[in-house]
């Protein structure tokens, strides 16, 4: 059984732009970038004590990929990147465990696109689905090829740590 996964993917801003934003995101949720090699050896981690990407370097279009291990919280960060960043698009792909894939797309903090059954935890209401014109529309504007294409690698891992965590405390 899968374990679920998400992908982020930041169209229109630099790479340097959208590590200042992550930071900036991942701060007002209680969390500082922290180096892994401080992280003892068979640490006992705590549930959401961690918060774990990895940054690609922007591929020929310019988009910018970060690979989330929280894949239940990697659409409202996405949102919230893209309220960081503006005039960027942020598309977050989400692979919650043992379920099928779904999309949406984010532009200045807002929903402009939702593909795939979710229940939006991250908004305040209950968006519909996409038709395929609106989906055709987006993807056209995103890519000539009409996709949005996955790196091969992963890229730079990032680790933040709780603010509250024992060992943020004690370093």
């Amino acid at each position: 059984m899968s374990s679920g996964g998400a992908r982020l993917a930041v169209r229109g801003a630099a790479r340097d732009a959208v590590l200042r934003a992550l930071d900036a995101v991942l701060s007002r949720e209680g969390y500082a970038p922290f180096d892994a090699a401080r992280v003892p050896r068979n640490y006992p981690e705590q549930k959401r004590e961690f918060a774990r990407f990895a940054v690609a370097p922007p591929d020929p279009d310019g988009v910018v990929w970060l690979r989330a291990a929280d894949w239940d919280r990697a659409f409202a960060r996405a949102m919230h990147l893209s309220g960081e960043l503006p005039g960027a698009t942020v598309v977050a792909l989400v692979t919650p465990p043992a379920d099928r894939p779904r999309w949406k797309a984010y532009r200045a903090g807002d929903l402009v696109l939702k593909a795939g059954d979710d229940p939006d935890d991250e908004l305040f209401y209950n968006p519909v689905l996409a038709d395929a014109a609106a989906t055709d529309a987006f993807l056209a504007e995103w890519s000539p090829s009409r996709t949005i294409a996955e790196p091969e690698a992963d890229g730079d891992p990032r680790l933040y740590l709780s603010r509250r965590s024992r060992l943020y405390l004690e370093s």
